[in-house]
């Protein structure tokens, strides 16, 4: 079998890329699974060790294996016979090409999360957890209206009295194995000299290297899982009876692709502008990265998000309406309508 052509391989590296680092036998690129500086992505041309025709790629940041036509198929978004054409690969066969597309190994749910666990996040100094508090505690009495007008239980959640964090509910995120990999923390009394939201040290962990699952509840592979803007939102959907998470804004990145990639995924933006022109830059960003199935649903008119559907019309209006007016997500073209109503 003939083995794909290192130069034509380094070629289309520069060309979609840029800047790549040539060294022996192996070309590295930064990593399309995960944000990456530093050529955590090594490709080999003449199929590794094993000398697979169809070249080899293994992401050290994510522990990602494939083929370089898989990968060619993922970054150009093209299918088999192109991506053999552009790296003059016409013989490759495609049953092994097939085989090494799947999954090459199953990772342990908390392998993403290497990284997470070693900088020890902690909440705020000053944080407690709101049913731990007395009942006639001020910050409790905050707590509860603000939770209770949006029909969201206290437990679980958490408010800090003092500091940076004060008078803020803190909103914990917990990874497959239960550990604290983040957290954020929603303002109680809207105040525009403050931000809305704010998050642990971002030299220790971003946003964007996280995913929020209600109550650390992880959802098993396969599962189909309702994925909004923020973690009330979520947490509404869940109350609902559904699977759900929260990415955390009107974007997703390469981290967060990765440690969804197993589940079936329903994006789930607010009903404002700036959701609308959010979702093909999102759903384009999934489907990249292989996951199996990608759906798209809107709240109705005149609802803002999903806390707020929750709190108008409960969970069977709710758990309803997500599931009967979900549609599946291409690639986008420009010429969709792509949100339902």
């Amino acid at each position: 079998m003939d083995m794909i052509d290192f130069d034509k391989f380094r070629d289309w590296a520069e060309e979609r890329f840029g800047n790549i680092v040539v060294k022996g036998k192996e070309i590295k690129i930064n990593s399309v699974f995960a944000e990456d500086h530093k050529f955590h992505m090594w490709c080999r041309p003449d199929g590794g060790k094993k000398q697979r025709g169809h070249g080899v790629y293994h992401c050290w940041k994510t522990g990602e294996k494939g083929t370089l036509i898989s990968l060619v198929m993922r970054v150009d978004k093209c299918g088999y016979g192109e991506a053999c054409d552009k790296l003059d690969a016409s013989k490759i066969d495609m049953a092994k090409v097939e085989e090494a597309l799947a999954i090459f190994e199953d990772k342990d749910d908390d392998s993403d999360y290497t990284e997470l666990k070693k900088s020890q996040i902690t909440l705020p100094d000053h944080t407690f957890l709101i049913t731990d508090l007395p009942q006639s505690d001020y910050y409790r009495t905050l707590a509860e209206m603000h939770l209770n007008e949006r029909k969201i239980p206290i437990e679980g959640l958490y408010v800090c009295k003092e500091g940076t964090h004060r008078n803020r509910i803190i909103i914990p995120y917990y990874g497959p194995n239960g550990n604290l990999i983040y957290y954020n923390g929603r303002i109680l009394i809207d105040n525009e000299s403050f931000s809305k939201y704010l998050g642990p040290d971002k030299e220790i962990v971003g946003k964007g290297d996280v995913i929020y699952i209600p109550d650390g509840q992880w959802p098993t592979k396969g599962t189909v899982v309702y994925f909004t803007e923020g973690e009330f939102d979520a947490k509404a959907i869940k109350l609902s009876g559904l699977a759900s998470g929260a990415f955390g804004g009107k974007s997703i990145t390469d981290t967060q692709a990765q440690l969804i990639h197993h589940f079936k995924i329903v994006i789930c933006l607010d009903s404002d502008s700036a959701g609308l022109s959010a979702l093909p830059d999102m759903g384009d960003k999934l489907l990249s990265h292989q996951i199996e199935e990608v759906s798209y649903v809107c709240p109705p008119k005149g609802i803002k998000d999903w806390n707020k559907l929750f709190e108008t019309f409960g969970p069977k209006v709710t758990n309803g309406y997500l599931q009967q007016k979900k549609k599946p997500y291409h690639y986008w073209t420009g010429d969709q309508i792509r949100y339902a109503q």
